[in-house]
């Protein structure tokens, strides 16, 4: 079981700080039409494409993950060139566009078939659904950079916090 304490982290990150030995198979890189939930979140002009990338990360070889990010081209024209094996953040940040923070719900749900597949549980297993979407450039001229869905195996990936007064 990972446990991740919530803080601004790649998956990478996240992964090895849990003892973890993070790895990556790209399903997905593409220039597509975005869905409206990714044309909104990033501030797309209305026709404009998006990069698409689905991701299924993996801890010591076992998937916890499938990631679907949408990345404005207009930022990023040369992405798809990148090794996206590794950690996303580190690409956008060695492209100029660091992310800075983040804006993140978390949701019970239950794995499509396609998901089910990609994370080896049956279809409709419990997974929790994380929406992101990051930002780069300081606070006060901050612009989202990327838009992601990700659904974690619940069995295997939990989240940990700490709240004070």
């Amino acid at each position: 079981m990972v446990r991740s304490v919530l803080h601004l982290a790649s998956f990478n990150e996240d992964m090895r700080a849990a003892g973890f030995v993070p790895s990556t198979r790209v399903i997905a890189a593409e220039l597509g039409e975005p869905p409206e939930s990714a044309v909104r979140h990033l501030q797309l002009p209305a026709e404009e494409q998006a990069y698409r990338l689905q991701r299924l990360r993996l801890a010591n070889g076992a998937p916890v993950s499938v990631d679907e990010s949408w990345l404005p081209p207009a930022v990023l024209p040369g992405i798809l060139d990148e090794d996206l094996t590794g950690s996303l953040y580190r690409v956008l940040s060695a492209s100029g566009h660091p992310v800075r923070k983040v804006e993140q719900t978390v949701q019970a749900s239950a794995a499509s078939v396609e998901t089910a597949r990609l994370l080896d549980v049956a279809p409709g297993a419990p997974v929790l659904l994380f929406h992101r979407r990051s930002f780069t450039g300081p606070e006060e001229a901050s612009r989202p950079i990327e838009y992601s869905i990700s659904a974690y195996r619940a069995d295997r990936y939990q989240i940990s916090m700490t709240l004070a007064q």
